[in-house]
């Protein structure tokens, strides 16, 4: 039974749903995403399906408008730095490499004191922790074998030996 037999519709072709996804602000002249934003990266570029997969709709976008498929070594960069851009005036193709040279030159890779004197979650508030400030304080003080203490804890015996030489789990030493 086809779609128009359960008064559905066709779905719209990808090129069609990309030209409706976005809108011009007029003070930059990006063409902002409003489409679905990609998961797990703070920048959040703009994904769109085709052929049933989801892909950067900035590298959608450089492909319609340049009519060609983007190499495999090649990345697209966006000149005005804005993640949801579309604007095929914005986007460059470029390596690895020279976006590295580009995000430097714009000042926006991490850098600085705030960036050197950064300091890892410490004791039980590290996401890697597997041990609380109580359960290293017993390690620090317990006379056993190391192995075994480990074993006790669910531990390697390097992180007893790192808790009991004061290396880490600083924190239960001050």
């Amino acid at each position: 039974m086809s779609l128009k037999h359960l008064g559905g519709c066709k779905p719209k072709p990808a090129f069609y749903r990309f030209s409706m996804s976005y809108e011009v602000n007029p003070e930059t002249m990006c063409w902002e995403w409003l489409g679905t934003l990609s998961r797990g990266s703070k920048k959040q570029y703009g994904t769109i399906k085709v052929d049933k997969k989801s892909v950067g709709a900035h590298r959608y976008s450089w492909e319609i408008h340049n009519e060609t498929k983007i190499p495999q070594s090649m990345i697209v960069m966006h000149k005005c730095d804005n993640p949801k851009c579309v604007n095929p005036m914005h986007l460059v193709l470029g390596t690895h490499a020279e976006n590295m040279v580009d995000m430097v030159s714009k000042g926006r890779q991490a850098k600085g004191a705030s960036f050197r004197n950064r300091q890892p979650a410490k004791g039980s508030k590290n996401g890697l922790s597997k041990l609380t400030e109580d359960q290293a304080k017993e390690i620090f003080n317990d006379k056993n074998p190391q192995r075994q203490i480990a074993q006790r804890y669910g531990v390697s015996q390097a992180v007893v030996h790192n808790i009991k030489s004061k290396k880490t789990w600083k924190v239960i030493h001050d």
